[in-house]
C-alpha cells in the first residue's frame, strides 16, 4: 500500500493521472463534450482518408491510437504538443495532396 500525504484529510500526493484518453474525456467534460471531441478526432481521420496518402492517414491514427495507452493529448508539453503536431502536419499534408 502506498503512502499517501495527506493536508486537512484531502490527498495531495495521490496520482490522479488518466489512463486512456476516451474514458478520461468522459469523465471530465461529460457525454456532449465527449461526442464533441470523438466527433473532432473522427473528423480529422475522415480527412485524412480523403485527401492523404496512405502514409499521411497512419500518421494520423497512430497519433489518435497513441492514446489508447496513455493520456497524452491534454498534456500541455512534451508528448501531449508532439501529438498534436503530428495531427496537424499530417491533415495539413493531406489538404496540400487533396489539390494537386
Amino acid at each position: 500500500m502506498r503512502h499517501v500525504t495527506r493536508f486537512m484529510g484531502i490527498p495531495i500526493s495521490a496520482s490522479a493521472e488518466k489512463g486512456i484518453v476516451f474514458t478520461s474525456v468522459l469523465e471530465e467534460v461529460g457525454a456532449i463534450g465527449g461526442l464533441l471531441f470523438y466527433g473532432l478526432l473522427i473528423l480529422s481521420i475522415v480527412a485524412a482518408a480523403k485527401g492523404g496518402t496512405p502514409e499521411v492517414l497512419a500518421m494520423v491514427i497512430s497519433a489518435i491510437a497513441v492514446n489508447f495507452g496513455e493520456a497524452i493529448f491534454f498534456a500541455t508539453g512534451g508528448m501531449g504538443l508532439f501529438m498534436w503536431t503530428v495531427m496537424a502536419f499530417g491533415l495539413a499534408r493531406a489538404r496540400v495532396d487533396r489539390f494537386r
